[in-house]
């Protein structure tokens, strides 16, 4: 009788390339012991943005954000070359940059109001889901945070406030210096840990001003990891 393979792709979504560039040679190491290491680059940030699809009746319904990710996984499975399956994932992790999106609306601008609520509540939404199920096979999901984004969490800049050419070589650095030093990493990213729960380190992000603080529950998805490979 043939053995079933065991998954061992960890599925990484990020926003652009300068996330798969700092964190793509550490995480290969930390995960090792899933097995393999993919990054989906989506080239913006999945949670300001608001779908639709059309009902039977004609009507325009917006779509729910865990659907349009599903879906993206998905489309990315299926364009992959070599093949990738839904059978082969082990994990699926999404990283996000809070961008200060989750401060009181009197605290916001007024032009970024509207994008901070559907910021806001696609968050909610993803934050809460644990897995996706395909043909009846189901992949666990978490969503973790930068915040305000990627750079400020691990640089203390402000990524608006870089080019995109000093944001690679900040990528650079932090890859090079990093890849030699995983227990360095483990330990900056349990300092930048609000909360020792998955849910409180959500509720601690969406409470007042906190969206606006240098955090992180990323450490969070390699405890998770540790536990699976286990």
């Amino acid at each position: 009788m043939t053995m079933s393979k065991r998954p061992n792709v960890v599925l990484v979504i990020v926003e652009g390339p300068t996330e798969e560039l700092t964190l793509g040679l550490v995480f290969s190491q930390l995960f090792r012991a899933m097995g393999r290491l993919h990054f989906e680059v989506v080239h913006g940030d999945l949670l300001t943005q608001q779908r639709f699809c059309v009902t039977p009746g004609g009507n325009a319904e917006s779509k729910r954000v865990d659907e349009w990710v599903r879906k993206g996984i998905l489309d990315y499975l299926q364009g992959l070359s070599p093949k990738i399956t839904w059978n082969d994932l082990a994990c699926i992790i999404q990283i996000t940059d809070t961008d200060a999106a989750f401060v009181p609306e009197e605290l916001a601008p007024d032009h970024l109001v509207h994008r901070n609520e559907i910021k806001r509540g696609n968050a909610r939404i993803l934050a809460r889901k644990s897995a996706f199920t395909f043909k009846k096979r189901t992949v666990p999901y978490s969503l973790y945070y930068f915040s305000q984004d990627m750079e400020d969490a691990l640089h203390g800049i402000h990524g608006s406030e870089l080019t995109p050419h000093k944001k690679e070589l900040l990528a650079r650095a932090f890859q090079q210096r990093y890849a030699r030093d995983l227990e360095g990493f483990r330990t900056l990213l349990e300092e930048l840990l609000p909360c020792q729960k998955f849910r409180d380190s959500w509720e601690y992000i969406f409470e007042n001003g906190n969206s606006m603080n240098r955090a992180s529950n990323l450490a969070l998805a390699f405890r998770k990891a540790n536990k699976a490979s286990a």
